[in-house]
């Protein structure tokens, strides 16, 4: 799992997204998570960080339901258009 490098240990990102997760999950804080799970502290804090900006990144697309409205248009009377 974790790969040794000099005296660090590297562990895979979704090492760190499931320990993400389960903290905001928890309702512990953060540095309290880390101390029941013996982890550093500003690792975590920096894979957080790291994460919400890939995902803000990831341009995710939400779907946005759109309804008909009827509007006048002064050349052509009522007409039905989508709002925008």
């Amino acid at each position: 799992m974790a790969q040794r490098q000099g005296k660090r240990k590297r562990y895979p990102q979704a090492y760190w997204q499931a320990h993400i997760r389960k903290q905001q999950e928890s309702g512990l804080s953060r540095a309290e998570y880390c101390r029941q799970h013996h982890l550093s502290y500003h690792a975590l804090a920096c894979w957080d960080h790291k994460l919400s900006r890939s995902f803000q990144k990831s341009g995710v697309l939400v779907p946005v339901p759109m309804r008909k409205i009827r509007l006048f248009d002064v050349s052509c009377g009522f007409q039905d258009i989508l709002h925008r």
